[in-house]
Protein backbone atom coordinates (compact mmCIF):
# COMPACT_ATOMS: atom_id res chain seq x y z
CA UNK A 1 0.00 0.00 0.00
CA UNK A 2 2.83 2.35 0.93
CA UNK A 3 4.51 1.61 -2.39
CA UNK A 4 1.34 2.46 -4.34
CA UNK A 5 0.94 5.76 -2.46
CA UNK A 6 4.55 6.67 -3.17
CA UNK A 7 4.11 5.92 -6.86
CA UNK A 8 0.98 8.09 -7.00
CA UNK A 9 2.88 10.97 -5.40
CA UNK A 10 5.71 10.63 -7.90
CA UNK A 11 3.26 10.66 -10.80
CA UNK A 12 1.52 13.76 -9.42
CA UNK A 13 4.84 15.57 -9.04
CA UNK A 14 5.79 14.74 -12.63
CA UNK A 15 2.39 15.88 -13.91
CA UNK A 16 2.62 19.17 -12.01
CA UNK A 17 6.16 19.68 -13.32
CA UNK A 18 4.98 19.19 -16.92
CA UNK A 19 2.08 21.60 -16.39
CA UNK A 20 4.41 24.23 -14.94
CA UNK A 21 6.86 23.80 -17.79
CA UNK A 22 4.07 24.09 -20.38
CA UNK A 23 2.75 27.23 -18.67
CA UNK A 24 6.17 28.85 -18.76
CA UNK A 25 6.60 27.91 -22.43
CA UNK A 26 3.18 29.36 -23.30
CA UNK A 27 4.21 32.73 -21.81
CA UNK A 28 7.29 33.05 -23.98
CA UNK A 29 7.02 35.73 -26.61
CA UNK A 30 9.98 34.84 -28.81
CA UNK A 31 11.13 31.44 -30.10
CA UNK A 32 14.78 31.94 -29.15
CA UNK A 33 13.86 32.11 -25.49
CA UNK A 34 13.16 28.38 -25.59
CA UNK A 35 16.61 27.84 -27.13
CA UNK A 36 18.58 29.71 -24.48
CA UNK A 37 18.34 26.83 -22.00
CA UNK A 38 20.77 24.50 -23.86
CA UNK A 39 22.92 27.55 -24.63
CA UNK A 40 23.28 28.39 -20.94
CA UNK A 41 23.81 24.72 -20.12
CA UNK A 42 26.78 24.56 -22.49
CA UNK A 43 28.27 27.93 -21.64
CA UNK A 44 27.99 27.48 -17.89
CA UNK A 45 29.04 23.84 -17.92
CA UNK A 46 30.37 23.28 -14.43
CA UNK A 47 32.65 20.44 -15.40
CA UNK A 48 34.42 22.40 -18.14
CA UNK A 49 34.04 26.08 -17.17
CA UNK A 50 37.15 27.14 -19.07
CA UNK A 51 35.60 25.92 -22.33
CA UNK A 52 32.62 28.25 -22.14
CA UNK A 53 32.36 31.17 -24.51
CA UNK A 54 33.49 34.58 -23.36
CA UNK A 55 30.72 36.83 -22.10
CA UNK A 56 29.05 38.64 -24.96
CA UNK A 57 28.91 42.41 -25.00
CA UNK A 58 26.04 44.25 -26.60
CA UNK A 59 26.62 45.80 -29.99
CA UNK A 60 28.27 49.20 -30.42
CA UNK A 61 26.85 52.04 -28.37
CA UNK A 62 26.55 54.30 -31.41
CA UNK A 63 23.26 53.87 -33.27
CA UNK A 64 23.82 54.01 -37.02
CA UNK A 65 21.17 54.94 -39.55
CA UNK A 66 19.74 52.57 -42.12
CA UNK A 67 22.51 53.57 -44.52
CA UNK A 68 24.91 51.61 -42.30
CA UNK A 69 25.33 47.87 -42.83
CA UNK A 70 26.39 45.90 -39.73
CA UNK A 71 27.76 42.36 -40.11
CA UNK A 72 27.68 40.34 -36.89
CA UNK A 73 30.34 37.64 -37.09
CA UNK A 74 29.63 33.98 -36.32
CA UNK A 75 32.99 32.09 -36.13
CA UNK A 76 33.72 29.59 -38.94
CA UNK A 77 30.67 30.67 -40.95
CA UNK A 78 32.47 32.30 -43.90
CA UNK A 79 32.90 35.51 -41.91
CA UNK A 80 36.31 36.49 -43.30
CA UNK A 81 35.19 36.19 -46.92
CA UNK A 82 31.87 37.95 -46.29
CA UNK A 83 33.61 40.81 -44.45
CA UNK A 84 36.06 41.35 -47.31
CA UNK A 85 33.25 41.12 -49.85
CA UNK A 86 31.14 43.72 -48.09
CA UNK A 87 34.13 46.01 -47.51
CA UNK A 88 35.13 45.92 -51.18
CA UNK A 89 31.58 46.38 -52.43
CA UNK A 90 30.43 49.15 -50.12
CA UNK A 91 33.66 51.11 -50.55
CA UNK A 92 32.49 51.75 -54.13
CA UNK A 93 29.06 52.97 -53.04
CA UNK A 94 29.13 56.50 -51.64
CA UNK A 95 27.07 57.22 -48.56
CA UNK A 96 27.13 53.63 -47.26
CA UNK A 97 28.83 52.66 -43.99
CA UNK A 98 30.06 49.21 -43.07
CA UNK A 99 30.62 47.97 -39.51
CA UNK A 100 31.65 44.57 -38.17
CA UNK A 101 30.59 43.19 -34.79
CA UNK A 102 32.90 40.43 -33.53
CA UNK A 103 31.73 37.16 -31.97
CA UNK A 104 32.12 38.78 -28.57
CA UNK A 105 29.36 41.26 -29.41
CA UNK A 106 25.71 40.33 -29.32
CA UNK A 107 23.40 42.03 -31.78
CA UNK A 108 22.40 45.47 -30.54
CA UNK A 109 19.24 47.35 -31.31
CA UNK A 110 18.93 50.03 -33.99
CA UNK A 111 22.55 49.84 -35.10
CA UNK A 112 21.77 49.82 -38.80
CA UNK A 113 20.80 47.09 -41.22
CA UNK A 114 22.16 43.97 -39.49
CA UNK A 115 23.31 40.81 -41.30
CA UNK A 116 24.21 37.57 -39.54
CA UNK A 117 25.53 34.18 -40.67
CA UNK A 118 24.48 30.62 -39.86
CA UNK A 119 25.82 27.23 -40.95
CA UNK A 120 24.44 23.70 -40.81
CA UNK A 121 25.68 22.39 -37.42
CA UNK A 122 27.46 19.23 -38.62
CA UNK A 123 29.31 21.10 -41.35
CA UNK A 124 30.06 23.88 -38.87
CA UNK A 125 31.51 21.39 -36.37
CA UNK A 126 33.78 19.86 -39.01
CA UNK A 127 35.10 23.31 -39.91
CA UNK A 128 35.71 24.26 -36.26
CA UNK A 129 37.48 20.94 -35.62
CA UNK A 130 39.65 21.18 -38.74
CA UNK A 131 40.61 24.74 -37.79
CA UNK A 132 41.63 23.48 -34.35
CA UNK A 133 43.47 20.55 -35.95
CA UNK A 134 45.72 23.14 -37.58
CA UNK A 135 46.52 24.47 -34.12
CA UNK A 136 44.32 27.52 -34.64
CA UNK A 137 41.31 29.06 -32.94
CA UNK A 138 40.35 30.10 -29.45
CA UNK A 139 38.34 26.96 -28.73
CA UNK A 140 41.32 24.65 -29.15
CA UNK A 141 43.44 26.98 -27.01
CA UNK A 142 40.84 26.81 -24.25
CA UNK A 143 40.80 23.02 -24.45
CA UNK A 144 44.58 22.90 -24.12
CA UNK A 145 44.54 25.37 -21.27
CA UNK A 146 41.97 23.37 -19.33
CA UNK A 147 42.50 19.74 -20.36
CA UNK A 148 46.20 19.97 -21.06
CA UNK A 149 48.04 19.26 -24.31
CA UNK A 150 48.26 15.52 -23.62
CA UNK A 151 44.49 15.06 -23.34
CA UNK A 152 43.61 17.53 -26.09
CA UNK A 153 45.98 16.23 -28.77
CA UNK A 154 44.14 12.92 -29.44
CA UNK A 155 40.89 14.83 -30.08
CA UNK A 156 42.22 16.62 -33.17
CA UNK A 157 43.35 15.57 -36.64
CA UNK A 158 46.91 14.66 -37.47
CA UNK A 159 47.47 16.04 -40.98
CA UNK A 160 45.36 18.06 -43.46
CA UNK A 161 42.99 17.35 -45.11
CA UNK A 162 42.25 15.21 -42.02
CA UNK A 163 40.38 12.52 -43.96
CA UNK A 164 42.11 9.32 -42.82
CA UNK A 165 40.21 6.72 -40.82
CA UNK A 166 42.28 7.70 -37.77
CA UNK A 167 41.36 11.37 -38.14
CA UNK A 168 37.67 10.54 -38.62
CA UNK A 169 37.73 8.58 -35.34
CA UNK A 170 39.46 11.52 -33.65
CA UNK A 171 36.74 13.85 -34.90
CA UNK A 172 33.99 11.60 -33.54
CA UNK A 173 35.73 11.49 -30.17
CA UNK A 174 36.03 15.29 -30.20
CA UNK A 175 32.42 15.89 -31.21
CA UNK A 176 31.21 13.70 -28.31
CA UNK A 177 33.25 15.63 -25.77
CA UNK A 178 30.97 17.20 -23.18
CA UNK A 179 32.52 20.61 -23.78
CA UNK A 180 31.70 20.39 -27.52
CA UNK A 181 28.11 19.14 -27.36
CA UNK A 182 25.69 21.95 -28.20
CA UNK A 183 28.52 24.31 -29.11
CA UNK A 184 27.03 25.49 -32.42
CA UNK A 185 23.80 26.53 -30.73
CA UNK A 186 25.86 28.22 -28.01
CA UNK A 187 27.90 30.19 -30.55
CA UNK A 188 24.79 31.21 -32.46
CA UNK A 189 22.89 32.31 -29.36
CA UNK A 190 26.03 34.09 -28.17
CA UNK A 191 26.01 36.33 -31.24
CA UNK A 192 22.29 36.52 -31.98
CA UNK A 193 20.42 36.40 -28.69
CA UNK A 194 18.45 39.45 -29.90
CA UNK A 195 17.38 37.51 -32.98
CA UNK A 196 14.59 39.88 -33.98
CA UNK A 197 17.18 42.62 -34.59
CA UNK A 198 18.84 40.67 -37.42
CA UNK A 199 17.53 41.82 -40.81
CA UNK A 200 19.00 39.02 -42.93
CA UNK A 201 20.93 35.77 -42.44
CA UNK A 202 23.59 34.46 -44.81
CA UNK A 203 23.34 30.66 -45.06
CA UNK A 204 27.02 29.78 -45.10
CA UNK A 205 26.70 26.20 -46.46
CA UNK A 206 25.32 27.35 -49.81
CA UNK A 207 26.68 29.77 -52.42
CA UNK A 208 28.28 32.48 -50.27
CA UNK A 209 28.37 35.12 -53.02
CA UNK A 210 24.70 34.49 -53.84
CA UNK A 211 23.72 34.62 -50.17
CA UNK A 212 25.71 37.80 -49.54
CA UNK A 213 24.14 39.39 -52.61
CA UNK A 214 20.65 38.44 -51.39
CA UNK A 215 21.22 40.14 -48.03
CA UNK A 216 23.02 43.12 -49.54
CA UNK A 217 20.18 43.57 -52.02
CA UNK A 218 17.75 43.73 -49.10
CA UNK A 219 19.92 46.46 -47.62
CA UNK A 220 20.19 48.42 -50.85
CA UNK A 221 16.47 47.98 -51.63
CA UNK A 222 15.85 50.62 -49.01
CA UNK A 223 17.09 53.28 -51.42
CA UNK A 224 19.25 52.30 -54.40
CA UNK A 225 19.37 50.59 -57.78
CA UNK A 226 20.01 46.82 -57.56
CA UNK A 227 21.90 46.71 -60.86
CA UNK A 228 24.70 48.79 -59.37
CA UNK A 229 25.09 46.62 -56.29
CA UNK A 230 24.97 43.33 -58.24
CA UNK A 231 27.66 44.44 -60.67
CA UNK A 232 29.82 45.76 -57.85
CA UNK A 233 29.39 42.55 -55.85
CA UNK A 234 30.47 40.38 -58.79
CA UNK A 235 33.56 42.51 -59.33
CA UNK A 236 34.46 42.32 -55.64
CA UNK A 237 33.90 38.56 -55.45
CA UNK A 238 36.11 37.92 -58.47
CA UNK A 239 39.03 39.57 -56.69
CA UNK A 240 38.71 37.42 -53.54
CA UNK A 241 39.45 33.79 -52.74
CA UNK A 242 37.01 31.78 -50.66
CA UNK A 243 38.55 29.60 -47.96
CA UNK A 244 37.50 26.07 -48.91
CA UNK A 245 38.73 24.64 -45.61
CA UNK A 246 41.42 22.03 -44.93
CA UNK A 247 39.14 19.06 -44.47
CA UNK A 248 37.09 16.48 -46.36
CA UNK A 249 33.37 16.81 -47.05
CA UNK A 250 31.03 16.87 -44.07
CA UNK A 251 29.58 13.38 -44.52
CA UNK A 252 33.08 11.85 -44.38
CA UNK A 253 33.12 12.36 -40.61
CA UNK A 254 29.67 11.16 -39.63
CA UNK A 255 28.20 7.72 -39.22
CA UNK A 256 24.51 7.34 -38.39
CA UNK A 257 25.01 7.40 -34.63
CA UNK A 258 27.25 10.47 -34.58
CA UNK A 259 24.91 12.36 -36.91
CA UNK A 260 21.86 11.66 -34.74
CA UNK A 261 23.78 12.79 -31.64
CA UNK A 262 24.65 16.13 -33.22
CA UNK A 263 21.07 16.61 -34.42
CA UNK A 264 19.90 16.03 -30.86
CA UNK A 265 22.50 18.33 -29.27
CA UNK A 266 22.01 21.12 -31.81
CA UNK A 267 18.23 20.77 -32.24
CA UNK A 268 17.55 24.53 -31.82
CA UNK A 269 19.34 25.39 -35.08
CA UNK A 270 17.73 22.53 -37.02
CA UNK A 271 14.36 23.53 -35.60
CA UNK A 272 14.79 27.23 -36.33
CA UNK A 273 16.23 27.12 -39.84
CA UNK A 274 14.86 23.82 -41.06
CA UNK A 275 17.85 21.75 -42.22
CA UNK A 276 16.59 18.26 -42.95
CA UNK A 277 19.47 16.41 -41.28
CA UNK A 278 23.16 16.40 -40.43
CA UNK A 279 25.33 17.60 -43.36
CA UNK A 280 22.27 18.65 -45.37
CA UNK A 281 22.22 21.98 -47.21
CA UNK A 282 19.74 24.70 -48.09
CA UNK A 283 17.30 25.00 -45.19
CA UNK A 284 13.73 25.86 -46.11
CA UNK A 285 13.88 29.07 -44.05
CA UNK A 286 16.27 31.99 -44.37
CA UNK A 287 15.36 33.32 -40.93
CA UNK A 288 14.11 31.72 -37.69
CA UNK A 289 10.32 31.60 -37.34
CA UNK A 290 8.60 34.27 -35.26
CA UNK A 291 6.01 31.84 -33.96
CA UNK A 292 6.14 28.91 -31.54
CA UNK A 293 3.57 26.98 -33.59
CA UNK A 294 5.39 23.68 -34.16
CA UNK A 295 2.62 22.38 -36.41
CA UNK A 296 3.71 25.07 -38.89
CA UNK A 297 7.32 23.92 -38.64
CA UNK A 298 6.29 20.33 -39.25
CA UNK A 299 4.13 21.23 -42.25
CA UNK A 300 6.86 23.35 -43.82
CA UNK A 301 9.50 20.66 -43.30
CA UNK A 302 7.39 18.17 -45.25
CA UNK A 303 7.11 20.39 -48.33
Amino acid sequence: MLGITLNIRIVLVLVLFDIARATIASNRTHPWEKYLSPYIEVERNQKYPQLRLRSANMGPDAHYGRNALVFNHNPKAAGTFVTQLFENTLSKLPGKEFRVETERQSVGQSVGFTIGAVREPCDHLVSLWAFGSQGKGGFRKRMVRYLGQRETEPLYGIMAPFNTSEDVLRFRKWVRHQGVQGMMTAMFAHSYSNISDVDCFIIADSNIEEEATRCLNSFILQADDLVTINNTMQESSASLNQNSGSHASCDTYFDEKTAREVEQNEWPLYDAFGWAACCSTLPFRKKPPTSLDHSVLYTESKK
